[in-house]
């Protein structure tokens, strides 16, 4: 299990609860204030009877389309930031596995000049005893 798990599974909850509560007390919130006002929305064919709940209803679209859009940029804002952190995490890993390579070579190359020149000194001392 992945402890991002958690945050991801507690942002969906709170959504889903979100988008259940909210449009819901929104409309009714909407129908009330606008029930003891007079609105008329004759101009789109409604009649004055039905204009608090056709607005009410509006008011409640967008509050969930709202929620959809804040929905879609946290999880999208989420996947960048794990996105970059596990980026970022090989780069520290591949820079150190780079570093151990590249001493590890290093090591070896002095061995090999080492037995190289030993092997020469070798070669010297037998020819001056010949």
């Amino acid at each position: 299990r992945e402890p991002g798990n958690k945050t991801v599974l507690r942002k969906f909850v709170l959504f889903s609860v979100l988008i259940i509560v909210l449009p819901l007390v929104t409309f009714f919130s909407a129908k009330y204030v606008i029930s003891s006002r007079r609105v008329s929305l004759g101009l789109l064919g409604i009649a004055e009877q039905n204009a608090g709940t056709v607005l009410s209803a509006f008011i409640a679209i967008g509050v969930v389309n709202l929620l959809m859009v804040a929905f879609v940029v946290t999880a999208i804002a989420e996947d960048n930031s794990t996105a970059n952190h596990k980026a970022s995490a090989p780069a520290v890993s591949d820079a150190a596995t780079a570093f151990a390579v590249a001493k590890s070579r290093e090591k070896s190359v002095k061995e090999r000049s080492k037995s190289s020149r030993e092997r020469s000194a070798e070669g010297k001392y037998s020819k001056k005893s010949k």
